[in-house]
């Protein structure tokens, strides 16, 4: 019975989410931007925008780059509750500590639209895609930076360790 509370719940806050944007705007001037009043919508924006989602579907991108052996083990942490919990207070705590009241009611009315839901789909590929480009290009500098490094002189082999002489015995010549 508590899920289904908690279905309600979410469904609620997504179906205010869906206000129009002249809503929005007579809110935002009628709620001070403080941390709790940004709390509360960065929660509306997380409930339309869940960061499990994007973090299941980078998972499923990032699958195939995994070795074989590592992959079932990869998707479990990555589906667990535990990271997708931490996941959500970090992202949490950010909205609420860069954003502005303004700015999260906007992230709010663009992600409750269809536009931006269709977005919010294509984003994860969108990262995974970018970032695995950035990875190759950073590589291939790398490895040109090496090859166009001077090579360092050559050091001078240090003297050959000479022989000790040995004792003559004293000539007879005066």
């Amino acid at each position: 019975m508590t899920r289904y509370k908690y279905l309600v719940v979410l469904l609620l806050l997504v179906i205010a989410s869906a206000c129009s944007e002249a809503k929005q705007d007579n809110l935002s001037q009628s709620l001070p931007d403080t941390p709790e009043n940004r709390t509360a919508v960065a929660k509306r924006y997380l409930a339309i925008s869940p960061p499990g989602e994007l973090l299941h579907g980078a998972a499923d991108i990032a699958e195939k780059s995994i070795p074989e052996q590592d992959r079932k083990i990869f998707l479990a942490v990555m589906y667990s509750k535990p990271l997708e919990d931490t996941i959500y207070r970090f992202e949490l705590d950010n909205l609420v500590n860069k954003f502005t009241l303004k700015e999260l009611q906007a992230l709010v009315t663009y992600y409750g639209s269809p536009e931006g839901k269709s977005a919010q789909k294509k984003i994860g590929a969108l990262t995974m895609d970018v970032l695995f480009q950035t990875q190759k290009e950073v590589k291939k500098a790398m490895e040109m930076a090496k090859g166009q490094q001077p090579t360092p002189p050559a050091q001078p082999a240090p003297p050959a360790p000479q022989e000790p002489k040995q004792p003559q015995p004293p000539s007879s010549k005066p």
